[in-house]
Order: C-alpha cells, then sequence, then structure tokens
C-alpha cells in the first residue's frame, strides 16, 4: 500500500473512533469521516481495491462508509440516512415477527362472528354497503402490509389462489 493510502488511514481509524464514540456533534465527525473516505476513494477507484481498503478501517463497515460517501459528497443529509436507517429497521421487524410467529386459530370472542374470525373451513359474512368498502380497505392494508414481505414464490401463489376465487365466485 502507498505511503498516501497509510497516511490516510492513520488519520481515518481515529476519526471513526471518534465518530463512533461522540454524543454530540456527531454530524459533523461524520461529514469529517465523509470527506476522509472520499480521498480514499480518488486512491482506490476501483470498488475491489476500495472495499480491502476499508476492511483495515476500525469500527466501520462497508454501508455505513457508503453512507458517509453519499453525506460527504452532498448526495444525502444525516436526516435522509436515518429515516431511510428507521424504515429499513421497521421493514425488518416486521419480517422477523412474522418468521417465527404461530399461526393464528380463530377463536370467536363473542357469539357473533367478526369477518377476522373467519377461517377457510367456513364462509364469510354476506358483505354489502359500508362493510363491503371495510372489507376493501382491510383486504388492501393487508396486501400492502404483507405482499412486500413475500418471495416471488409466495407471490405467485398469491395471485393464483386471487385468480382462482375469481373464477369460482364467477362459476357461483
Amino acid at each position: 500500500m502507498s505511503s498516501t493510502a497509510e497516511e490516510l488511514l492513520r488519520k481515518l481509524n481515529p476519526a471513526v473512533k471518534e465518530m463512533n464514540q461522540a454524543r454530540e456533534g456527531y454530524a459533523s465527525r461524520s461529514k469529517v469521516v465523509g470527506e476522509l473516505l472520499l480521498e480514499a476513494k480518488a486512491l482506490h477507484p476501483k470498488v475491489i481495491d476500495f472495499e480491502a481498503f476499508l476492511k483495515r478501517v476500525d469500527g466501520l463497515h462497508l454501508s455505513r462508509a457508503y453512507e458517509l460517501l453519499r453525506l460527504a459528497g452532498g448526495r444525502t443529509t444525516e436526516a435522509e440516512i436515518k429515516k431511510e436507517n428507521r424504515e429499513r429497521q421497521q421493514r425488518h421487524r416486521i419480517k422477523q415477527k412474522t418468521k417465527g410467529a404461530p399461526k393464528p386459530q380463530a377463536t370467536p370472542k363473542t357469539s357473533q362472528e367478526s369477518f377476522r374470525d373467519v377461517t377457510e373451513s367456513r364462509t364469510p359474512p354476506a358483505m354489502a354497503g359500508a362493510d363491503s368498502g371495510r372489507a376493501l380497505r382491510e383486504f388492501l392494508f393487508a396486501c400492502n402490509a404483507w405482499l412486500p414481505l413475500m418471495t416471488a414464490g409466495e407471490l405467485n401463489m398469491a395471485r393464483s389462489h386471487v385468480a382462482s376465487w375469481g373464477m369460482q365466485r364467477k362459476a357461483s
């Protein structure tokens, strides 16, 4: 490795450590680290070389390094990065909850069943007017919540289920 890269590494390691320990002024320290990373990127224009250099930086992972590059380059703000991370974390938490969750069992709480209590072995109550609008809103909400978490195969199964349901409905 060149002496310039070694010198940059000597500056970068303490700057990253300081940034990770900072409670106040985190954004300004992030920008300093980002500027040092921009210098490193200029020294190592190939992705493989740059990522090899990053492995020598203590306490800095690849994804955070690229966030800091975007921050220092003026392509994003710290607030936007925090928002993206918060949204990604929420999606991850939802996915984790659904992985190990046991299948819910329909147990009616009252004598009158609600639409949510219906299982495949029963037929749903007849919906009309405002109830059908509510059913559509809940269906769309469920689609927006669950479809992004499915694999391509699961999405195809969901599509075929909806299509076959529509064919059964037309036949009756």
